[in-house]
């Protein structure tokens, strides 16, 4: 602590750097009350950042997709509040993927008992596991009953919607519609040929690289930047040490000039 000139107490933490935030003024959960500071609060902020540019679209999209394939079934779908609050049960979940594909969904229970509307959630993700929705944009059930994590929920509420289409629904769609697998077969001369050839890492990084130009097998290339080399002095090259040496001694005795007596 420290005293100031006027006498009073300044606690600190962490240096004059840190500071404290009153219950009265924190930020707290929207849905809980309950105040949140540092990485919760962090985390809210980017969330709440994530819905606005995301998430309300996806709610929107989502909710004329659903009403949209209930009646087709003459079946009703009210929402006067909020998506979750109308999915949360589960029922409308799982009469949307029996209608999707029928049979893959068990009958959901009507009872208001907290555990069997997550049952009903579980068993909606049970059929869209079965019908081939990826399991990763599978969600936990307190995302949707206890409203968690929405978002979660629209992003897999969107994957079925494109499987829909794949496993071919022919009623509204939703999304887009995924890429169906196209295998292709070869014959057994193409295959054999193909396991005999030589890929593109043993051709180098262009494809074509070869060996040639590697090693200079050339002769009576001036090897010198510049300097000139005569032809007479390039002939010496393949005589050896002992030629060239056997050459100059002539050029030597050549060039004495006999004195005259």
């Amino acid at each position: 602590a420290n005293e100031r000139e006027d006498g009073s107490i300044e606690t600190y933490l962490l240096g004059t750097m840190a500071s404290y935030t009153n219950i009265d003024g924190a930020q707290t959960n929207e849905k809980t009350g309950v105040p949140v500071y540092g990485i919760d609060k962090e985390l809210q902020a980017k969330a709440a950042a994530k819905w606005e540019s995301e998430g309300k679209q996806m709610e929107k999209d989502a909710k004329t997709w659903i009403s949209a394939v209930l009646t087709t079934q003459n079946q009703t779908f009210e929402c006067p509040g909020t998506l979750q609050e109308a999915l949360k049960d589960g029922v409308v979940l799982c009469n949307l993927v029996n209608i999707i594909k029928p049979g893959c969904c068990k009958n959901p229970s009507a009872m208001a008992a907290p555990f069997k509307q997550m049952e009903n959630i579980g068993k909606y993700l049970e059929a869209c596991t079965k019908i081939g929705v990826d399991s990763h944009t599978s969600f936990q059930t307190v995302s949707l009953y206890e409203d968690q994590d929405m978002l979660a929920v629209l992003r897999q509420i969107h994957a079925l919607g494109s499987k829909a289409q794949q496993i071919g629904y022919e009623g509204p769609t939703l999304g887009a519609k995924l890429a169906e697998e196209t295998p292709r077969e070869f014959s057994a001369e193409t295959l054999a040929a193909g396991a005999t050839s030589v890929g593109l890492l043993g051709k180098g990084s262009h494809g074509y690289a070869t060996q040639a130009g590697m090693f200079d097998t050339s002769r009576n290339i001036d090897k010198g930047v510049g300097v000139g080399v005569a032809t007479a002095e390039i002939s010496k090259m393949g005589l050896g040490s002992s030629e060239c040496a056997k050459l100059d001694t002539k050029s030597i005795s050549n060039e004495i000039v006999k004195a005259p007596h």
